[in-house]
């Protein structure tokens, strides 16, 4: 098994404030060492952390108390007892009309995640153009690999799909998206089929998760996988880790973000064209083509990448899916 990296030593020294990175190495280091038969290391460790970490009662986030924000508290409160107000209903709902699952937000939002979760709160929703896709094209024989989650608005429509995937991952580097995650998957009931990985240093790619970490998970060797890379110039860092799924055929669609959002570094014209142009080139060379959703009378279609302008995901599918769906 690929070993991750986790902190072995954690800052006990008195006054010390520690970060949401800090309490998330400490809690996943802490799970490690129990699964590992170290229970008696845990619970020192546990001890110790209990003493220092900034625990749900002093650290519950606030949301600006919008009309939307009163209208949904009740239904939280219904669903989740006593759960801390940082739990945030999704846009989409289930056909009993309501929320299909519901995202935490992490104790340092930042102002990007502040403006998803406002556009969460209307009626357009965060990521449409990606949770569209995914509700259109999953079936219970595609798994979903998110490498951009945030707090988990993709992904968690992944696993509440009307038909949802066989299996979800979000894989993330920030350690309060992890935490942010697991409350989601907890409270949205969706435990069974989604798991959160941190990402250490690049550490969790397509390859490790498919021949290591989810090898008992992924034994159907027809299961494809649809994953989204986040930003354009994440696809190549991505691509580089799925080599050897793209090579057997398991990767049956990539998709990435084509337009720059808050929150991003922003680029030049010129210096986003060419990161967008290299994204495309590298999954071309593989065999992948590049398409768009459009909206086509009442429905939402898949078009060729060149027919559609503005928008701001690419959907990129392989020749082997193409080849099934008979798609040319």
């Amino acid at each position: 098994m690929t070993a991750l990296t986790y902190p072995t030593t954690f800052n006990y020294e008195l006054g010390s404030c520690l970060s949401p990175d800090e309490v998330a190495s400490e809690l996943q280091l802490l799970g490690l060492l129990r699964i590992s038969g170290f229970p008696h290391a845990a619970d020192k460790r546990l001890q110790a952390l209990a003493s220092k970490a900034p625990f749900v009662d002093s650290v519950i986030a606030t949301v600006s108390a919008t009309n939307e924000r009163r209208n949904v508290d009740a239904w939280l409160s219904n669903e989740h007892g006593d759960a801390p107000r940082t739990l945030i209903p999704a846009a989409s709902l289930t056909t009993e009309g309501v929320p299909r699952f519901v995202v935490a937000l992490p104790r340092d939002a930042s102002d990007a995640l502040l403006f998803s979760v406002q556009r969460e709160l209307s009626s357009e929703g965060a990521d449409p153009e990606l949770r569209n896709f995914l509700d259109e094209i999953l079936t219970d024989e595609l798994a979903y690999i998110d490498f951009d989650p945030g707090i988990g608005f993709a992904a968690l429509t992944a696993a509440t799909a009307p038909v949802p995937a066989t299996l979800v991952c979000a894989v993330s580097s920030r350690a309060s998206e992890v935490l942010a995650l697991d409350a989601a998957v907890e409270s949205s009931g969706v435990s069974e089929i989604m798991r959160v990985f941190r990402n250490v240093n690049g550490s969790v790619t397509v390859d490790v998760l498919t021949s290591d970490l989810l090898a008992n998970d992924m034994t159907n060797d027809s299961r494809e996988i649809v994953v989204y890379a986040g930003i354009a110039s994440a696809v190549p860092e991505v691509v580089h880790g799925s080599l050897n799924a793209i090579r057997d055929g398991r990767i049956a669609a990539v998709a990435w973000r084509s337009s720059q959002r808050t929150g991003d570094m922003i680029l030049g014209d010129y210096e986003w064209s060419h990161e967008i142009d290299n994204a495309g080139t590298v999954l071309g060379v593989l065999g992948f083509t590049h398409f768009a959703l459009a909206q086509v009378d009442d429905d939402v279609e898949l078009v060729p990448l060149a027919a559609v302008t503005g928008n701001a995901i690419v959907i990129s599918l392989s020749r082997e899916y193409l080849s099934r769906a008979n798609v040319s």
